[in-house]
């Protein structure tokens, strides 16, 4: 049964959330058991529409950052877990360490109570946490999923920022437009209307879209909101709009190298963690090919899977696709085949391609901004001429009447 809780911690917080337990008696000990003094406990409805709540990147990487180092600490897993619980704000993330330390406490291993939320924990956190059990490394490994989730999310974070100017060029130019469009051009009408045919062709079209857009404005925005429905329902079929998305992205120069680039560090980069966590190479390219969201470059390691598994090399199986794995990464295998040292030069290459993508979204700001500009400069340009052309011309038909 699951029940909803408010409940205060030792210094003074309150804390509300969720907690499954089969009575009230045992939700209410539980929580007791947590360090949190319950204050109320119900027992919580099904709700008719339920949204799936996410834990999001941050939360994950604070999480794992803070078992390490309470690990590292010598206290139990079971201990740094009642700690997270207490510690962890979102709710949601919160009734799902509760669960995991259930369970744990109940003698199941860290692993087998993660697996239980693969939304959460994917097959890269969950394997490489399986492969530290077994070898009594997990607060090294749990150091090294902190490091990896942190670049990623930092990785979000820059490209959010780089971001921001563009959309605020855009917000400017749609601002120009609605101002002028309601309040400026309505004003100037009844004045061009005296102009009668005599009106330029630019004039004409401006006024005719800002009459339309003040009157018929609501067919646009419906038009708009049911082809992002639209989009949003087609984007559901993974496979089909995925491959579609993939090949657009593909023809798209700068992009494409980008793109190129971060699926190959990220294979890299993850193959390298898992052999060096002990897996097998097959199982290593076996994980690291299901956590791709790729179809393309999962396929790749779906077949460089198969291929090794017949005894072939990884530098040879990653030659046949030299449109997708650079010629660099091929050199890079080869000699780390040659040499014993895969994992080693794996995860040089993985850094290498990450210091590309880094100074790529560093400097994404200048190379969209010429073309931002342009494109509001000619939009403003447009309107500006539309309005000023017939008023000029009044000026200088007085002018040359005087």
């Amino acid at each position: 049964m699951r029940f909803s809780y408010v409940a205060k911690t030792k210094d003074g917080r309150i804390q509300k959330g969720f907690i499954n337990f089969d009575s009230r008696e045992e939700a209410f000990n539980a929580l007791s058991k947590y360090d949190l003094i319950p204050l109320s406990l119900n027992p919580k409805k099904e709700e008719l529409f339920s949204f799936k709540k996410k834990i999001s990147l941050k939360e994950l990487v604070f999480f794992t950052r803070q078992m390490s180092t309470m690990l590292k600490s010598s206290l139990s897993i079971l201990e740094t877990l009642r700690t997270q619980i207490i510690e962890t704000d979102n709710p949601y993330f919160r009734e799902k360490l509760f669960n995991i330390a259930q369970i744990v406490e109940s003698g199941g291993t860290f692993s087998q109570a993660i697996s239980l939320y693969p939304d959460v924990f994917n097959q890269f956190y969950l394997n490489m946490i399986r492969s530290a059990e077994a070898t009594g490394k997990l607060s090294d490994v749990l150091s090294y999923l902190a490091n990896y989730l942190e670049k990623n999310y930092k990785l979000q974070a820059k490209i959010k920022s780089a971001m921001v100017y563009p959309a605020f060029i855009i917000l400017v130019l749609i601002a120009a437009i609605f101002l002028m469009t309601f309040f400026v051009l309505p004003q100037l009408t009844p004045v061009f209307e005296t102009f009668g045919e005599n009106l330029p062709l630019i004039t004409k079209v401006v006024l005719k879209f800002t009459d339309f857009f003040r009157k018929e404005g609501w067919i646009i925005f419906l038009i708009l909101i049911l082809g992002l429905a639209l989009a949003y329902f087609i984007l559901r079929k993974k496979n089909i709009s995925a491959n579609r998305f993939e090949r657009l992205i593909f023809k798209i120069p700068i992009i494409n190298d980008f793109y190129k680039k971060f699926q190959v560090a990220s294979i890299c980069g993850n193959v390298s963690a898992l052999l060096g966590a002990g897996l097998p190479i097959v199982q290593a390219f076996k994980i690291a090919g299901d956590i791709l969201q790729s179809p393309t470059y999962k396929q790749i390691i779906s077949e460089a899977q198969k291929e090794i598994a017949r005894g072939e090399t990884i530098s040879s199986v990653f030659s046949k696709y030299p449109t997708f794995i650079p010629s660099f990464v091929i050199q890079m295998t080869s000699v780390g085949e040659k040499s014993g040292n895969i994992e080693e030069l794996l995860s040089q290459t993985s850094t290498f391609f990450q210091d590309e993508i880094d100074r790529f979204v560093e400097n994404l700001p200048s190379l969209i901004e010429p073309a931002l500009l342009v494109i509001l400069g000619i939009g403003i340009g447009i309107l500006v001429i539309a309005i000023y052309i017939p008023i000029l011309q009044v000026g200088f038909s007085s002018f040359q009447g005087m």
